[in-house]
Parts: C-alpha cells; sequence; structure tokens
C-alpha cells in the first residue's frame, strides 16, 4: 500500500513537515508495511523555501538585507546553480512574522529587502526567479523591491521619496536609468494564490491592509496610493495591471511584478506542486 501525505501548514501549529510525521506515525500504526511517501507542499507564501530545500539541498544562501521598517537581517533564498533558477520567498525579507504586532503597519512599510533578494540571485547568474508572494507584511504596489533593483521614485520637486506605503501618493515620476541591467536577462515567475484587483473595494488596501495593521485612514490613503501608481505605470510604462487577477497580491506586489520585472503571475500551489513533481510521486497511490 502506497499512501501519499501532501499538505499545506497548518498555520499557526505544525508546519508541512510535521504534520507529514505525525500522520505516518498513525498510518504506520494501522499499516505497518505501508509506504509512506510525504510531501509537504507550499502556495508560494511564507513556508515554500522550507518545502522545495529538499529538492536543492545545497541551495541555500543567506545575505544581509533590510527588514519591513528597514532594519538589517539576514534573509534566504535557493539557488539551484544546475537550472540557474533562485527561488525568493518575500515573506523572508518582508513578512509578517518578522514583525512584532505593534510593529505591523503596512503604511510605513517597504519590500525593499526582497528586492535586495532578487538582486543577489541575479548577481549569482540566475536566469529565472520564482518569486513567492504569500506572508507579506507591505502595502507598497513593489516599489520598495523595484528600489532595490536601480528604480528612482521622485515627488513633485523631483526629490527621491523612501519606498514605503505612505508614499504612493506622492510619486509624480519613475525614473528607470539606473535599473540593474540583470533584470532585463532574467524571467520571472510569481507565485500568487490571490486573484484580488490592485485597488478598490476588493483590492489590496481595504482586503488585507486591516490584517496588517493599517488604520481606517490609512486604507484610504494606500488605496489612493495604489490608484497613483496605476496611472503612472500607464503613463511612464503604457501598461494597465490594476484589473488583472492577483495585482492586488501582497499589497499591489502582484502588478508591481507585472510592471517592474515583467513577470507571469501563476497558481502558487500549482507551481509548487509541478517544482516537486507531485503528479509522477501520486502515481500508485
Amino acid at each position: 500500500m502506497k499512501i501519499v501525505v501532501a499538505p499545506d501548514k497548518f498555520k499557526g501549529s505544525l508546519s508541512g513537515k510535521e504534520f507529514c510525521r505525525a500522520v505516518e506515525a498513525g498510518f504506520l500504526r494501522a499499516f505497518p508495511n505501508a509506504e509512506i511517501l510525504k510531501v509537504p507542499l507550499a502556495d508560494g507564501g511564507d513556508g515554500t523555501i522550507e518545502v522545495l530545500e529538499e529538492q536543492i539541498p545545497e541551495g541555500k544562501r543567506s545575505i544581509e538585507v533590510l527588514d519591513p521598517l528597514m532594519r538589517k537581517i539576514r534573509a534566504s533564498y535557493l539557488f539551484d546553480f544546475g537550472s540557474k533558477t533562485a527561488f525568493v520567498e518575500m515573506a523572508e525579507a518582508s513578512g509578517m512574522r518578522l514583525l512584532t504586532q505593534g510593529d505591523q503597519n503596512c503604511y510605513h512599510t517597504t519590500s525593499y529587502g526582497t528586492g535586495q533578494l532578487i538582486r543577489d540571485a541575479l548577481e549569482q547568474g540566475a536566469e529565472k526567479v520564482v518569486l513567492g508572494i504569500g506572508g507579506s507584511a507591505t502595502n507598497d504596489a513593489g516599489i520598495g523591491m523595484a528600489a532595490a533593483l536601480g528604480y528612482l521614485f521622485l515627488d513633485k520637486n523631483g526629490k527621491e521619496l523612501i519606498p514605503v506605503g505612505k508614499n504612493l501618493s506622492h510619486i509624480r515620476y519613475i525614473v528607470a536609468e539606473k535599473v540593474n541591467p540583470l533584470l532585463y536577462e532574467a524571467r520571472f515567475e510569481v507565485a500568487c494564490d490571490v486573484t484580488n484587483p490592485l485597488f478598490g473595494p476588493n483590492g489590496s488596501a481595504y482586503v488585507y491592509g486591516p490584517q496588517k495593521g493599517a488604520s481606517k485612514k490609512e486604507i484610504e490613503l494606500l488605496d489612493a496610493g495604489l490608484r497613483n501608481m496605476a496611472r503612472l505605470w500607464k503613463d511612464h510604462f503604457g501598461l494597465e495591471v490594476a484589473e488583472v487577477p492577483g495585482s492586488g497580491a501582497a499589497g499591489g506586489m502582484g502588478a508591481g511584478a507585472l510592471v517592474f520585472l515583467g513577470a507571469k503571475l501563476r497558481s502558487g500551489i500549482e507551481l509548487v506542486m509541478a517544482l516537486l513533481d507531485l503528479d509522477n510521486k501520486l502515481q500508485g497511490a
């Protein structure tokens, strides 16, 4: 008898690996001769790197980055030298789990650290980057990530702005002249299982802002900032992404990845299942 145990994590209680071990022990009591195949899954959010690490056991790389409040921390990503593919988890550098409850407020946070992880992966020779965007602490439309890759965001007076959520409404110009040239040599896929648009009642700020510590007034300002970014992206790049399903994921990182990285949005769980070759592992179960 072959049994495949393939859960996502049980957030706040068990990791996918811990769940697999517990279920395996139970099955073996009843079926001592069973073949138990443990395949913990993830959907692109926090825990994705841990799940994929067994596939790339020597690929973990740790560097110093800035957390959502621009404090120095160490964060990790996976790099497969064989396929020249990097697996970056936004939660590692820009996640809610990095902040105390009192520090959580997406009006003041940035995705800059995620951009630093991507930049390092590109410098290591990555030709493809898979970015998981679940578990974020931000609502900055990806401008923090973009700033780490060389984009500049200026106000009406031409002054550079700190890339945090509260400054989205103040941006008037996007400067791309100093963007890291390696950005144009890589392909990007974003693991995303959220289908929210960028702004509006079902958008990023109104749906997820309260979970990330923003007040009612701050949520209104963040939503206005996301609308401003949509206008700027159309003016600067000729791109209209606000209504793309998933553009509102991770505080607008879905839209930011489409614009700044030229990324494709893919179902997180489907992407991880494909990377783990789950269909073949299910054969004979």
